[in-house]
């Protein structure tokens, strides 16, 4: 093999990782909105894929919204695109609404007019966030300041040397909520199985707050896969 040949293949090898980590810390929420993320809820009249065409069909029908969460409430609005929703994908072919809020059954969601409650008559399962972010493809988003706690809340905090600025792969242990403030455990790894089969090395562990203070989330996940 030539050093040609060589340089070629190295080449190769880098954007096929570069890639790798476009699709792996894509689509992460952004954030503004009325709390931090609680999960997603499907909405089937509004994002229903169609395996025939690759993708989502038209909407069924208008979607209502509430201003309170009871179906005493004003409404807030009938929104008719799902341009129009603050919305994230679940799974390779799944989207649904982003959810801030969960009272009486009603999911409370972002819209292009703002927040308001979704009935539960129009939604369908609700993915919490734990779930979502437990997979084998989660990441640290670049909300993270980098630094993990010994413990969930505790001000002893190590910050993790060489952070990657395109973002971290990230193996999620455990959650506990302090004080009204979910907590995450974490161990930051050298790669996915995307990038390798080798088993990977652990970077950093410990525990890092779930969003920061603009309700970013700073863990999230490849719904699409690798």
């Amino acid at each position: 093999m030539t050093d040609i040949d060589g340089m070629a293949r190295l080449s190769i090898c880098g954007i096929g990782l570069v890639l790798a980590s476009v699709v792996m810390f894509a689509q992460t929420p952004t954030g503004g909105g009325p709390g931090p993320i609680l999960g997603i809820v499907e909405i089937p009249d509004m994002f229903s894929f169609d395996p025939n065409t690759g993708e989502y069909a038209p909407p069924r029908s208008s979607l209502r919204l509430f201003v309170q969460p009871n179906w005493d409430s004003k409404v807030f609005a009938n929104i008719s695109s799902r341009e129009a929703i603050d919305d994230a994908g679940f799974s390779h072919e799944g989207n649904g609404a982003l959810v801030y809020g969960r009272e009486n059954g009603y999911f409370l969601i972002r819209t292009s007019r703002g927040a308001a409650w979704l009935s539960p008559h129009n939604a369908g399962s609700f993915h919490p966030y734990e779930d979502l972010v437990s997979g084998d493809l989660s990441y640290v988003t670049e909300a993270w300041d980098g630094f993990v706690s010994e413990s969930p809340g505790s001000a002893l905090r190590t910050r993790m040397p060489q952070r990657q600025p395109q973002g971290e792969v990230a193996r999620v242990k455990g959650f506990r909520t302090v004080r009204g403030k979910l907590w995450v455990e974490i161990e930051v790894i050298s790669h996915s199985f995307c990038e390798s089969d080798e088993p990977p090395k652990i970077k950093a562990r410990g525990w890092i707050a779930a969003h920061d203070k603009a309700n970013v989330p700073t863990v999230w996940f490849a719904a699409r896969g690798c």
